[in-house]
C-alpha cells in the first residue's frame, strides 16, 4: 500500500508541475537571469522559459548554468540556429534526408512526464557529414529534437529515455572525430538531463563507441546500459516503427516532429518568472509552493 501511495504521489507531481516550478527552482532560475544580465556584453538574453529550462538542469550551480549558456550560445551562432519553427521544420527534414532512419521515433509519455527517443546507430553515416553545411544540418537538426525533447518544463525535469538500436553497427557508422564534435559543439552545453540510456543489441563496434563516450561524458556515461531489450522485443526496432510502410511512418515521425516543436514554441514565449525571487518559509527544496504559467498543455500527444 505504502509503494502505490507513493507510486500515485509521484505521478501526481509530475503531471501537476509539468508547466510549473517549485519555489526552489524558481529561486535558481532568477538567479541565473540576474547573472545572464549582469553580463549582458558578453551574454544575450534568453526567454524565462530558458533561465527555467537550466535551472533544472544545472540545479542551483549558477556558474554551470552559465557555461552552458555561452557555450551554446557559440553553437547558434557558428551554425546559425535562430529558432524559430520554420528553420527547425525545414533542418528536421534535411536531417531526415541526410541520416535516413537515425532517429526512429520520437514520443512523450505523459504519465511519466518524460520523452523518449529512439534511435537506429546501425544506420548513421558519419561520411554524409563533411562540409559546413553538412554539419548545420545533422547538429542542427539534432539541436531541435534536442528542443522537442524538453518542450514542457515536467519533461527537462524528469529527463530524457534514449533506446538505441546497435545491430549492424561496423567500422561504417564509427568515427572518434565525429563523436567528438557531436560532444563538444553541443551536446556538453545544450541544458538536458539523461534518465534512462539502454543500447540494444550491442556489438564490438558499439561497445567501442560507448567507451568513446564514457572519455567525453565521465560519470554521466554511466547511465549508459549495454546489451538491453526492448519490452521483450528481440528482434531490430526499425522494423517495430517503420510500420505500416517505411513513408508512412517517415511522415509521422516529420508529424510529430512539428506537433511537439509547435508546443515548445508556444511554451517558450509564454511561460514567465515573478519578478523578484519569491519568499518563503519552506526548506529550500520544497516542492510544495509553485509558481504557475501559462504555458500549452499540447504537447501531450496520445501515441
Amino acid at each position: 500500500m505504502a509503494a502505490a501511495t507513493a507510486t500515485t504521489a509521484t505521478t501526481t507531481f509530475i503531471q501537476e508541475y509539468a508547466h510549473k516550478l517549485t519555489d526552489a527552482e524558481t529561486r535558481w532560475a532568477l538567479e541565473i537571469k540576474q547573472a545572464v544580465e549582469a553580463r549582458s556584453d558578453e551574454i544575450k538574453a534568453l526567454s524565462d522559459y530558458e533561465y527555467a529550462q537550466y535551472a533544472l538542469v544545472s540545479r542551483g550551480d549558477v556558474t554551470d548554468a552559465l557555461r552552458r549558456i555561452q557555450g551554446l550560445q557559440e553553437f547558434r551562432d557558428e551554425y546559425k540556429i535562430d529558432d524559430t519553427l520554420e528553420q527547425g521544420m525545414d533542418l528536421l527534414r534535411k536531417f531526415t534526408i541526410q541520416q535516413p532512419w537515425f532517429v526512429l521515433d520520437v514520443e512523450y509519455e505523459a504519465p511519466l512526464g518524460h520523452f523518449v527517443c529512439v534511435y537506429d546507430y546501425g544506420v548513421l553515416d558519419p561520411s554524409k557529414v563533411d562540409f559546413p553545411e553538412d554539419w548545420r544540418i545533422y547538429l542542427g537538426g539534432l539541436y531541435y529534437i534536442f528542443q522537442i525533447l524538453q518542450s514542457n518544463l515536467g519533461a527537462v525535469r524528469e529527463g530524457i529515455v534514449h533506446i538505441v538500436e546497435c545491430e549492424g553497427m561496423n567500422w561504417r557508422n564509427f568515427c572518434v572525430e565525429f563523436a567528438r564534435r557531436n560532444w563538444y559543439h553541443m551536446i556538453e552545453y545544450y541544458p538536458h538531463r539523461n534518465k534512462e540510456v539502454s543500447w540494444l543489441h550491442t556489438s564490438v563496434i558499439a561497445n567501442m563507441m560507448h567507451a568513446q563516450y564514457k572519455s567525453m561524458m565521465g560519470q554521466e556515461a554511466s547511465i549508459i546500459r549495454v546489451g538491453c531489450q526492448y519490452e521483450g522485443y528481440d528482434g531490430r526496432l526499425d522494423e517495430v516503427f517503420k510500420m505500416p510502410h517505411p513513408t508512412v511512418a517517415e511522415a509521422r515521425l516529420l508529424a510529430r516532429y512539428e506537433t511537439f516543436l509547435i508546443t515548445r514554441f508556444h511554451n517558450q514565449q509564454s511561460f514567465q518568472l515573478p519578478a523578484s525571487i519569491p519568499e518563503t518559509d519552506d526548506d529550500e527544496d520544497s516542492d510544495d509552493d509553485t509558481n504557475s504559467d501559462n504555458e500549452s498543455e499540447g504537447d501531450e500527444e496520445n501515441h
